[in-house]
């Protein structure tokens, strides 16, 4: 079952302080040529599948990921859907690591 629990000041302040100023010029998804559209589409579909590709080859996933998890914001975020971060929000609500929140999807993230 998914918390829906607030994040603490201090774990938004964790996610916020791996944002680098000017990260979302380097993301992929300016410059993939997908329709922006993609990114809210829903898990499963085509469209969904290739802007999470393009997600996973990003140089700076992992600060958009700590991005949508400080802001709840909705769509594709750091090739993480909704439900996705409501889990990872969860883990962080019940004192797993930010950086270890941040680290997993590398290895777990692209078989969801």
């Amino acid at each position: 079952m998914t918390s829906t629990r607030q994040l603490s000041d201090k774990v938004r302040t964790e996610l916020l302080d791996q944002i680098p100023s000017g990260w979302a010029s380097q993301a992929a998804c300016a410059a993939s040529g997908l329709d922006p559209d993609a990114w809210f589409t829903e898990p499963g579909e085509h469209a969904w599948s290739a802007a999470r590709a393009v997600c996973w080859s990003c140089p700076v996933r992992q600060p958009c990921l700590a991005s949508a998890l400080a802001r709840t914001e909705s769509g594709l975020w750091g090739g993480y859907s909704e439900a996705q971060r409501a889990t990872a929000r969860s883990a962080l609500t019940e004192g797993v690591p930010v950086s270890l929140v941040l680290q997993l999807g590398e290895t777990t993230g692209r078989a969801a």
